[in-house]
């Protein structure tokens, strides 16, 4: 057997829940659960570290990893959150509030980790009357290294770019059709 078969038998273990690979299997789900502790940092800070420990763990459980860089984890985890809504705790927390944090925390990360020549973000809010000037020196706060427009207070979407090492936020106003004003 070559080295690669034995790669990839190991990783179809690792996937399966095979029982002999079951320490390789938590510590992939370790892994890609504190990644995603590391990217949205302020969905932690508002969950609380234990349902967001909960969250993460089954996030990463379902969820494989779209891209190499690990620091790119959690691509669906507004969405995931989002889905909260449905559940046996959906009237419990604010999920559309966290579900557009996350959106926002992971279009920070994306555009902190892409090339230089990068696309900007966008990101439409669920609840945009719900981010308030408060909400927003939080988001500053856990992302320090991003300039975050007071004109995102209320927003109903965000323009998010980077200029060399420097992240930019802005807000948008959306027309009837859904479309960015210019």
């Amino acid at each position: 057997m070559s080295y690669q078969d034995s790669l990839q038998r190991f990783a179809d273990a690792v996937l399966a829940a095979d029982p002999s690979v079951e320490p390789y299997r938590t510590n992939l789900i370790s892994g890609h659960a504190a990644a995603l502790g590391n990217t949205f940092k302020l969905v932690k800070c508002l969950l609380g570290a234990e349902t967001f420990s909960q969250l993460s763990h089954v996030y990463a459980a379902h969820y494989p990893a779209a891209h190499w860089d690990i620091n790119r984890y959690g691509d669906q985890f507004s969405r995931f959150i989002e889905a909260q809504i449905h559940g046996p705790r959906g009237s419990y927390l604010d999920w559309s509030l966290y579900s557009d944090v996350a959106a926002i925390e992971y279009a920070i990360t994306e555009q902190y980790y892409a090339d230089d020549e990068a696309y900007p973000s966008f990101v439409v809010l669920y609840a945009p009357e719900k981010l308030t000037l408060s909400l927003l020196q939080q988001l500053h706060l856990a992302h320090p290294y991003t300039d975050i427009s007071t004109d995102c207070a209320g927003a109903k979407a965000l323009h998010i770019y980077r200029r060399g090492i420097a992240l930019y936020i802005n807000g948008e106003t959306l027309s009837p059709n859904g479309y960015a004003d210019d």
